[in-house]
């Protein structure tokens, strides 16, 4: 089966809970798909975090079967 692509924009992602966690730490966020977990993209860092942060870029993922979801997941700190 040929592969197809997923372009996801990620702008913002605003009211993020546990704030007292994310306010002042390094936090970027990785995109996978739950059929290819071990495949993923991840986002600039964004430095000194905040409630609501902005990315402002492109991601893509190659999607190899159309039985999978998007998953997001912050990070603090380096990737």
């Amino acid at each position: 089966m040929d592969s197809s692509a997923l372009w996801k924009y990620l702008f913002t992602k605003q009211e993020i809970h546990n704030i007292c966690i994310y306010q002042k730490q390094d936090v970027y966020v990785r995109l996978r798909l739950t059929s290819d977990p071990d495949i993923s993209v991840c986002t600039k860092i964004i430095n000194g975090g905040g409630k609501h942060l902005v990315f402002n870029e492109s991601l893509h993922l190659n999607v190899r079967t159309f039985d999978s979801s998007l998953k997001c997941d912050n990070f603090l700190g380096a990737k």
